[in-house]
């Protein structure tokens, strides 16, 4: 009897634990915010070194070919000027990615998750199994 009862706790505890462990880590993922993830203004890409990520176009025209052609100005008041190539920077949100990478500890927690509510569910089921009719 009392190595029965040793099992059943055995598994409410483990259970348990990954029950809480797991949820944790399920809802840091769900409630996290996703605007942390843009690139801060300071570390702000190039125009020229932002191709491989983004591109941008304005009415159908590359913007880095508008800014080689001098067809991009900036109005200011009643005073204009070409923009320049090195003043346009591109930030970007990593969101994307970074869910992505936490796509398999995610699914591992899920998995942790099941495994202690099935444990539990069993510690239970045990308990009750042993009760005198």
């Amino acid at each position: 009897m009392a190595e029965q009862n040793g099992g059943r706790i055995a598994l409410l505890v483990i259970g348990a634990g990954l029950l809480l462990s797991s949820s944790l880590q399920l809802a840091r993922f769900a409630f996290q915010r996703d605007d942390i993830w843009w690139t801060p203004l300071e570390l702000a890409v190039p125009l020229a070194e932002a191709g491989d990520r983004a591109e941008v176009y304005v009415q159908g025209t590359h913007l880095a070919q508008l800014i080689r052609d001098g067809r991009l100005r900036v109005v200011d008041g009643s005073q204009s000027r070409l923009v320049a190539a090195g003043e346009v920077r591109i930030r970007f949100n990593n969101w994307d990615r970074m869910r992505a990478e936490r796509t398999p500890v995610i699914a591992m927690a899920s998995f942790a998750w099941a495994t202690g509510a099935l444990f539990v569910l069993f510690g239970f089921l045990r308990r009750r199994a042993s009760w005198p009719a």
